[in-house]
């Protein structure tokens, strides 16, 4: 029991966010949800100068909680994104495809409900139509559309206008002495100029300078999130989920509506009161090195998370080299030793753990550039001979949980079993084993790297249903009826893990669906067996 925050009436209604607030009815609740909206919420946002604004959790939030919620301020195409339709955003062929009505650019079809809808290409077909030039092919720049659509905010939602320009921009560290600087003054600034902004009434956009360009490119590369529409991509920037800092191990995770593009926090893990809600800016299934280039390029800070800090990526060696150089012991053979990086600065140099070999971060970064190169040209059109072949040459130089290595044999693992030659049941024993194998090393680096599978479901719901198929067909050879009732279950066991780590909708959905055929498949299978065992 306790008083009403509307009327002080003894009440024992609480608010099943906070469990602080109380109220005497349904009502009052709602009446005052306006006053109580900012407390409920278990987080606050919170400044220093190291981080600039964040978001910092204000008791213990569970596993599961949910922590936000909201439209986004604006959305737009993806930089650099391939040719897609600004009403729907779906990939589509320019030269081939219908054109907006008004403005002529490329549309999936000219009655696409998008194009007339204000949270979509309406604003900018108005500026689009206002030359008198139709949209042709070699006159058409997507990477401007999204900078348009914010500066379109200006007059359309003053409100929203403020909010956004709240949001960081690193405008200092893309100075007119940048290479970032000349590529959007060239490439969106002028673009706009010349096209579009020069045709527009006195009015329509308040400030169209250069100098509020160059922010506004900056706050949407430092804050977007990207998200798949399905065969396409976009971006959307959001009021507070953009405030979460980024951490290689996180603590939430989210998810979109395609309908609204709103999206949806949770926390991925417990957390306690006075720690920060972290999302992940970058790829988990990077090295650091590679995470840390990239961070440094759009986001401008240094990542110092527990992953970042160790050389060996949480024992995980996602980022550790072979030694090239002989045993100390014996100049005959070959060192057997590790080769990690000194600390976690880019620049460190990097140590062998048995021999005095050091290797610059120039050479390293040099020699894993090259080998990168080989797998990009490798996975274009993949083949086991093509792979295994890679993977046995790369394991002479790299760690076999190498990130490279990761890569190949996430690759590899599909392959065994699907193409002709290799299918299940003509791998040899060895093979189906080694498939097995690797199956399992690849499941315990997504597992270690992103343990509530956050950013790694995907990988690691292929290796588990890979995994499944190479047991079945273990259990096809096997003649003890103990080892194919034990190697079926496992099966199980895989797929029902597989479930359990993948969602039903977004990009898993056609994963899950295969998952669940094949987990009925095996699930008919024990039934048999039952069968005959009873017989």
């Amino acid at each position: 029991m306790g008083k009403c925050y509307v009327c002080s009436k003894p009440a024992k209604q609480t608010c099943t966010g906070c469990k602080e607030a109380v109220y005497c009815s349904k009502e009052h609740q709602i009446a005052h949800w306006k006053q109580h909206k900012v407390k409920c919420r278990p987080y606050e946002i919170q400044k220093n100068p190291e981080l600039g604004r964040f978001l910092i959790a204000t008791r213990d939030i569970p596993q599961g909680t949910k922590l936000i919620s909201e439209h986004c301020l604006v959305l737009g195409p993806k930089t650099s994104t391939e040719p897609l339709c600004l009403g729907c955003y779906q990939p589509l062929d320019p030269e081939t495809s219908s054109r907006c009505p008004s403005c002529e650019w490329p549309a999936c079809d000219a009655g696409c409900p998008g194009l007339t809808m204000q949270d979509h290409h309406l604003p900018e077909c108005i500026v689009f139509s206002r030359n008198p030039l139709p949209a042709r092919i070699g006159r058409i720049n997507y990477d401007a559309v999204f900078p348009l659509r914010c500066l379109l905010m200006q007059k359309k939602n003053p409100k929203k206008w403020k909010q956004l320009l709240s949001l960081e921009s690193h405008f200092s560290h893309r100075d007119n002495t940048t290479d970032t600087y000349q590529e959007i003054e060239e490439k969106i600034s002028k673009y706009l100029k010349e096209n579009y902004l020069s045709f527009l009434e006195p009015g329509i956009i308040t400030n169209t300078s250069s100098e509020v360009i160059h922010v506004i490119c900056g706050i949407i590369e430092v804050n977007a999130l990207e998200i798949a529409t399905g065969d396409g991509e976009v971006m959307a920037i959001y009021p507070n989920a953009c405030l979460m800092e980024h951490s290689c191990i996180p603590n939430v995770k989210y998810t979109f509506n395609l309908e609204d593009f709103k999206i949806y926090v949770e926390s991925c893990d417990d957390i306690k009161s006075g720690e920060h809600l972290c999302t992940m800016y970058t790829h988990t299934l990077w090295g650091t090195a590679a995470r840390q280039d990239h961070l440094k390029r759009t986001k401008y800070f240094t990542c110092k998370c527990k992953r970042c800090i160790d050389p060996t990526e949480l024992e995980t060696n996602f980022s550790t080299l072979k030694c090239i150089s002989s045993s100390p012991l014996d100049v005959t053979e070959k060192c057997d030793g590790l080769v990690i990086a000194n600390n976690g600065d880019e620049n460190s140099d990097w140590s062998c753990t048995k021999c005095p070999l050091i290797l610059s971060a120039n050479h390293v970064s040099d020699l894993v550039s090259r080998l990168g190169a080989q797998v990009d040209a490798a996975m274009e059109e993949p083949s086991v001979g093509k792979l295994e072949k890679l993977i046995s040459n790369l394991q002479k130089l790299l760690h076999p949980n190498h990130y490279h290595c990761f890569t190949v044999e996430h690759s590899l693992i599909q392959l065994w079993g699907r193409e002709e030659g290799y299918l299940h049941n003509q791998m040899t024993d060895s093979l189906l084993n080694k498939k097995l194998e690797t199956c399992r090393r690849l499941e315990t680096i997504t597992e270690t790297l992103d343990p509530k599978g956050v950013r790694t479901g995907l990988y690691t719901g292929v290796c588990l249903l890979e995994e499944s198929l190479a047991l079945s067909e273990v259990a096809k050879r096997s003649k003890d009826s103990v080892t194919v009732e034990k190697t079926m279950r496992d099966a199980r066991n895989a797929l029902e893990k597989a479930k359990d780590v993948l969602d039903d909708t977004g990009p898993g959905s056609k994963l899950t669906s295969v998952i669940n055929m094949t987990y009925n498949n095996v699930m008919n299978e024990l039934k048999k067996f039952k069968i005959v065992e009873l017989t």
